[in-house]
């Protein structure tokens, strides 16, 4: 019971990761959660991995943000290799935005990582380092639990990926995989580095903003994204609309990093972020599965629905137990290895 304990926050990280990314969204309608037991290796297993070494290592926020932003491209690079897939799930995804010397789209490239970087890893990982409470910014597995998860992991790349070749018979090219290889190692030395290279933290004056205009602030930007990658289209040409993701994304990450370097930033205000990025998967999900805008051949029926709505309310009632954890911890100003984009 006491190990069962010890490994709980992971156990739900294993579980929510998947849930946000895919039926959250609305992939996948509530209904079928079977189909949790096929994306939960790959998606949980990731997730856990890059949470138990950023904690284990002492980092924070910006570690934890580039390691996802290397999950993203090994999935959608290499497992699905859905950024050079001209027919990906049919929806001709490259179409908007093809640069045909090296067979992607900006627009599609930008939009999808940042689905994995924000929805897949960092925001389940912010949800429950808050229902964790005192022990958020602590390791959550040992040894033996650390290589267990690491394996089932690669079992999940693998079964991911031959499940993405089955369904769509595509292979990227040499050069291409290639380039996946090289952006994946600078990814990852570059988290290794980055706390040298980012140097000692900077304390700014004055103090944190409040939790909640932060979550305000985080809600605003998330729909921004979604809006804009949703009817920009049909007004920008694909230079114009990547370089509105391009100031979209500096201008959220350099207030925040602002933010975050003033004294009394804790947990509740990264609560308040991945609270932001939650209400807008909800409405995309809700939308979505009302609308029989889900993964084909399934199809919506009315509990669908009604579990799309059930889910929304448990991630929402998720987010209250987390501030309640975080209130009965004390929360207070967390180190800069914690949660200061500035420095680690």
């Amino acid at each position: 019971m006491r190990t069962l304990s010890r490994v709980a926050p992971a156990l739900l990280l294993l579980v929510l990761s998947p849930l946000v990314a895919e039926f959250l969204l609305g992939d996948f309608p509530i209904t079928k959660v079977a189909f949790l037991l096929f994306v939960l290796p790959m998606y949980g297993c990731g997730a856990i991995l890059i949470r138990e070494i950023v904690r284990r290592t002492g980092r924070g926020w910006p570690t934890m943000l580039v390691l996802a932003l290397a999950y993203a491209v090994l999935e959608e690079g290499i497992t699905t290799m859905s950024l050079f897939n001209p027919n990906y799930a049919g929806d001709h995804l490259l179409a908007y935005g093809l640069i045909p010397a090296v067979g992607m789209s900006p627009v599609w490239t930008i939009y999808v990582l940042s689905l994995h970087v924000v929805w897949s890893i960092g925001t389940p990982i912010a949800m429950v380092e808050a229902v964790a409470g005192t022990r958020r910014t602590t390791p959550w597995l040992g040894k033996i639990g650390f290589s267990v998860v690491a394996a089932f992991f690669v079992v999940g790349v693998a079964v991911t990926t031959a499940s993405s070749l089955y369904q769509y018979p595509f292979v990227a090219s040499l050069p291409q995989l290639a380039g996946v290889v090289v952006v994946l190692v600078a990814l990852i030395l570059l988290a290794i580095f980055l706390p040298r290279l980012a140097g000692p933290r900077t304390v700014l004056a004055g103090s944190a903003p409040s939790p909640w205009l932060v979550g305000v602030v985080g809600t605003l930007a998330a729909l921004a994204f979604q809006l804009v990658e949703r009817y920009a289209q049909a007004l920008l040409p694909a230079w114009g609309l990547t370089l509105v993701f391009v100031v979209l994304w500096v201008g959220f990450l350099v207030l925040v990093a602002f933010w975050s370097a003033k004294p009394g930033w804790n947990g509740r205000h990264v609560l308040a972020l991945a609270t932001g990025a939650i209400l807008n998967y909800a409405w995309i999900g809700v939308e979505r599965v009302a609308t029989g805008d889900v993964i084909g051949p399934l199809k919506v029926t009315p509990a669908d629905v009604v579990g799309q709505v059930l889910l929304v309310v448990a991630m929402v009632a998720l987010i209250g137990w987390g501030v309640f954890q975080l209130r009965k911890a004390g929360d207070t100003a967390l180190p800069a290895a914690a949660l200061n984009p500035v420095t680690h």
